[in-house]
């Protein structure tokens, strides 16, 4: 019964929020309904039953890297936020703050996507009310420094020095791991990781933290990394390097296929490197921009091999894509506004290229009919016919075999079935030490196949005493596939809101040591098949 009234409570507050969402949209302005709010200014509010949410406007710049902050002051509230566009489209949403371990303060994190006004819809979650406090921060963009897979990096920081920025793109074909170690004795360093879209994506470091690794799924797009000290009193130096992922002890076999092998778009090969980068310059939240990875690639009618050539994207050339798809070959492929496509695996990106709306192939091409017999000439004249034989006498008792039964119809016309996630047992349990951090891979699809799946975490280790008492851990979704947009995900028995990208954090003590994650699909949801990774980092 008390999952229930929770589930009830939930409910209320989201067709409150839906209903505030359309009055606003019908003024066509939140202005005239929000207080106006200033970055770095707290504002002071109060939810009660009568005015359950509480709605702010707020100028922002294309670019701005945000992050907003409600902070639950009194009346026992457990507040949310939701961040809306100045189009009044849903752009993040939370209700547990990655910064305030313990606590059940709500925080998003963004880089803005266009200047204009935007919008904060705050509320109780579970139908609570009480005093809260906003703020709204911002930095301006910062320039980032490409990481190269081939060359570590080592970031020397100074006494009480600013954050510095890295950036580097995932692998379409394979995992990507960032490694972080420092040898500067009595030094701790923090790394905040962030997807194109500047949401966080894990956070590494500690006062004592000697190295850390983080495994990014196959994909694409650019993340950024900012390494600082742990603290402003000490200085030293972070080594930094990319690696192909390994795989993660996660305690369970993954029943996800192993990546597809490569087919050759690549028609030339790689030339001497000669002259600048191509992608130089180009910033995380800028336009997507490819560029052949070695030689000449090919560029096709669709998303497939199966398609037709249509030209070649030379090297050293660029083209900036406006969309992308998963193929039936298990690659992500992006399409030029040529209406002409290129294979992600044989380009590099910069830019924002998590960000491009997903859009659709044009219908794969028939098969060709066969050729016809020859035609007769007066020097041959026409074709003998083969023999034919009598047929053997008919066993009506016996069954036809395999020469007198009908041929099949035929399939060159029937379109290929939508790829799905092989069934397994759809429940993982996973057990994390204390002071361990972790990954768990599995694969999912709709509207067949595996389409739902559950996993418990147990923290293990804690005890009843400090200093090991309690842990807070953050988990982070990491998705790659077809449909990654449609995939949801929260705790307990039912789909959350969460989507991919998106981070939640737990704090554990002795005896409340599990956490339940169900990932999955929606029902109606279309066809999709992704593979996801919860990362799973301890924060204290």
């Amino acid at each position: 019964m008390q999952a229930k009234n929770l589930s009830h409570s939930r409910l209320r507050t989201i067709i409150i929020m839906i209903v505030a969402l359309l009055l606003m949209m019908a003024v066509g302005s939140a202005g005239a309904q929000g207080t106006v709010i200033a970055y770095g200014s707290p504002v002071f509010g109060t939810l009660s039953a009568e005015a359950p949410l509480g709605f702010f406007n707020f100028n922002g710049t294309a670019g701005d890297l945000i992050t907003v902050r409600v902070i639950g002051t009194g009346g026992g509230l457990d507040p949310n936020v939701g961040l809306l566009s100045p189009t009044q489209v849903s752009l993040a949403s939370n209700d547990n703050d990655l910064f305030s371990p313990g606590s059940s303060d709500a925080s998003v994190s963004l880089r803005l996507p266009e200047t204009g006004v935007y919008s904060l819809l705050v509320g109780g979650s579970n139908g609570t009310t009480g005093d809260f406090l906003l703020r709204v921060d911002a930095a301006a963009p910062s320039v980032s420094t490409a990481l190269s897979p081939d060359t570590p990096t080592v970031v020397n920081i100074p006494l009480g020095a600013p954050s510095q920025s890295f950036s580097f793109n995932a692998n379409p074909g394979g995992s990507t791991t960032l490694n972080l170690s420092t040898d500067s004795p009595g030094f701790g360093f923090t790394a905040v990781v962030r997807n194109g879209a500047g949401q966080i994506v894990a956070i590494l470091g500690g006062d004592t933290l000697q190295s850390a690794s983080l495994t990014i799924g196959a994909g694409s797009g650019v993340y950024e990394v900012a390494v600082s000290s742990s603290s402003p009193d000490t200085q030293g130096a972070v080594n930094i390097s990319l690696g192909a992922g390994a795989a993660a002890s996660t305690g369970q076999t993954s029943s996800a296929p192993p990546p597809p092998a490569a087919t050759q778009e690549a028609v030339a090969p790689p030339p001497a490197q000669t002259g600048a980068d191509p992608l130089a310059g180009i910033g995380a939240n800028d336009a997507c921009t490819v560029t052949p990875a070695g030689g000449n690639v090919n560029l096709r009618a669709g998303a497939g091999t199966n398609f037709p050539v249509q030209g070649q994207l030379f090297a050293g050339q660029t083209a900036n894509p406006d969309g992308q798809t998963f193929g039936n070959d298990n690659f992500i492929w992006f399409r030029l506004p040529s209406t002409a496509w290129v294979r992600s695996d044989v380009v590099r990106q910069a830019g924002n290229c998590i960000g491009l709306p997903t859009v659709a192939s044009p219908a794969a091409p028939a098969a060709p009919p066969p050729p016809p017999p020859p035609a007769a000439t007066e020097e041959t004249g026409a074709p003998p016919p083969p023999p034919t034989q009598a047929p053997p006498p008919q066993d009506n008792n016996q069954p036809p075999t395999e020469e007198t039964q009908e041929p099949p119809p035929p399939t060159e016309e029937t379109p290929p079935p939508n790829p799905t996630a092989p069934p397994d047992t759809g429940q993982y349990i996973l057990e994390v030490d204390r002071d361990e951090n972790t990954q768990f891979s599995e694969q999912v699809s709709s509207p067949e196949g595996d389409t739902t799946d559950q996993v418990f975490i147990r923290i293990t280790g804690l005890q009843n005493t400090p200093p090991n008492s309690t842990r807070e851990f953050s988990f982070t979704l990491v998705c790659s596939g077809s449909g990654t947009e449609l995939l949801r995900w929260g705790t307990g028995g039912n789909l959350g809101t969460n989507g991919c990208g998106a981070t939640s954090t737990r704090l554990f003590t002795n005896d409340s040591d599990t956490i339940l994650f169900t990932i999955g699909f929606p029902p109606g949801s279309g066809p999709a098949l992704v593979n996801y990774t919860i990362v799973i980092n301890k924060i204290s």
